[in-house]
């Protein structure tokens, strides 16, 4: 199962590269790609829910959400360029607290 992670997290990164490349924006595969790189994390998502059950799959939930976190909030920070404003930055540090208290609380 952990491969099913391992082809999730770099298809999540892929996702977040053609995301922030502008000049794969303008091509007309653009829409495509990220439909099927959808697709294939999606079908991970849920191989690995049917493999796992009960707290098994909310262990699973919160590696899977802390890799989606990772490539899409810290990922473009990283290797992107992204800069960020205050208000920016709080909206990150929001959004981490809440998928933390989410897993936590729930």
């Amino acid at each position: 199962m952990i491969w099913a992670f391992v082809i999730g997290f770099v298809g999540l990164c892929l996702q977040a590269y053609v995301s922030y490349d502008d000049s794969i924006q303008d091509k007309w595969f653009y829409y495509p790609v990220g439909i099927v790189l959808n697709v294939i994390g999606a079908s991970l998502w849920f191989y690995v829910a049917k493999m796992t059950t009960g707290k098994e799959t909310y262990l699973a939930a919160m590696i899977w959400d802390g890799m989606a976190a990772f490539t899409f909030f810290i990922l473009p920070l990283l290797l992107f360029g992204v800069k960020l404003n205050l208000l920016n930055t709080i909206g990150l540090l929001f959004g981490i607290l809440g998928i933390i208290l989410m897993k936590i609380g729930g």
